[in-house]
């Protein structure tokens, strides 16, 4: 018999390899309703454990045994406490909810390279609720997610090392959906807001566009965080995905003009937020609601192109890496190269620049 119920709370482990005996817990439990199913994985995670000891891994019997289920709430919790964005945290959760469904109670430290190339082929076939297929981005991210959990499980001693591996994990390379807006969808897509009634969705993509803010950035926005009666009007961001998220950004035009409509709103409604939620003034307006509402619009790019937009357009309009980045929220140009999209128009037309100096100089 590979495990044996010895009266205790989980189903235990027996074998002798060379003259060498190796006990211990599966951490599967031996009573209840799932006691069948128990035995089942626990046999499976004895297997593998007799399989480490032949290939000269003892050392990882050390390793505590926790079925992946018990595992993955353990490390939402923690990405819960500790995530610097909540946009990260509902990624990483949105994910396990699949990781969880596939993985179930097979044990953390028996999790091979082969059953995520098996989860992975599992999930590209797994349609979604409108039929169609996963896409190979989102299963990048799943095991992305998973890669960061077996980190935490090495800390933890729930396994030796993370059998996530790169080659494994689907390329990005045809993911990237960046759409610079032109002038004319620009107005196409603003005109059309206003007309279906979504002010909010307006005045947030405004922001977007003429700030470089984030759309998370923005809905948390508090009429605390403006300071609208300075000679120098500003908005602060207390909060972002980074340390260099929290600044303080200059108000000018229409921008200014926005920001104090939305305050003047936000205090006539009792509400502490400048984008507040439809259901109720005293929340924020939810990045699900702005979703369900850029959908309406039917436009070929989504909200966070702006931001890529603002970029491209500054640094036409000659703004310098250094002073984007800082308005952007990043802390150096190397994150701020993957917002700035030119072309050989660009490159052209610096050269001409160039040139003209050049020439001026010489005369």
């Amino acid at each position: 018999m590979s495990v044996r119920d010895r009266g205790g709370k989980y189903w235990d482990y027996r074998f002798v390899y060379r003259g060498h005996e190796y006990t211990g817990s599966t951490g599967f439990e031996c009573s209840g309703k799932d006691r069948a199913q128990n035995k089942v994985l626990a046999t499976a995670t004895e297997a593998e454990i007799r399989r480490l000891v032949v290939h000269g891994k003892a050392d990882t019997l050390k390793l505590k045994a926790i079925p992946f289920m018990d595992a993955a709430e353990l490390f939402l919790e923690d990405c819960r406490i500790n995530a610097v964005e909540a946009s990260s945290y509902k990624r990483i959760k949105g994910s396990f909810n699949s990781l969880k469904a596939y993985f179930k109670k097979k044990a953390v430290s028996a999790i091979s390279r082969s059953n995520i190339r098996e989860y992975k082929n599992w999930r590209l076939t797994q349609p979604r609720r409108n039929g169609r297929p996963v896409k190979p981005i989102t299963v990048r991210h799943d095991l992305t997610s998973l890669g960061k959990f077996f980190k935490f499980g090495v800390v933890k001693d729930w396994c030796h090392s993370n059998p996530v591996h790169e080659d494994d994990v689907p390329s990005d390379k045809d993911a990237v959906r960046i759409h610079i807006v032109t002038p004319e969808e620009e107005r196409c897509y603003f005109a059309k807001a206003l007309k279906l009634g979504l002010r909010q969705l307006h005045d947030l993509c405004r922001l977007m566009l003429l700030m470089g803010c984030r759309p998370e950035e923005l809905v948390s926005v508090k009429v605390t965080h403006l300071d609208l009666d300075l000679p120098r009007p500003r908005l602060q961001i207390v909060k972002g995905k980074t340390k260099a998220a929290k600044r303080n950004l200059a108000l000018h035009g229409e921008a200014k003009e926005i920001l104090t409509r939305l305050k003047g709103a936000a205090e006539k409604a009792g509400s502490e937020y400048v984008f507040q939620a439809e259901r109720d003034p005293k929340l924020k307006l939810s990045m699900s609601t702005v979703e369900t509402q850029q959908a309406r619009l039917e436009m070929p790019f989504v909200i966070y192109d702006f931001r890529h937009t603002f970029a491209t357009r500054a640094l036409r309009d000659g703004a310098d890496l250094v002073s984007l980045a800082m308005i952007m929220g990043h802390d150096g140009i190397r994150s701020i190269m993957k917002y700035v999209h030119l072309g050989q128009a660009d490159m052209d037309n610096t050269l001409l620049s160039l040139h003209r100096e050049s020439k001026a100089v010489a005369s």
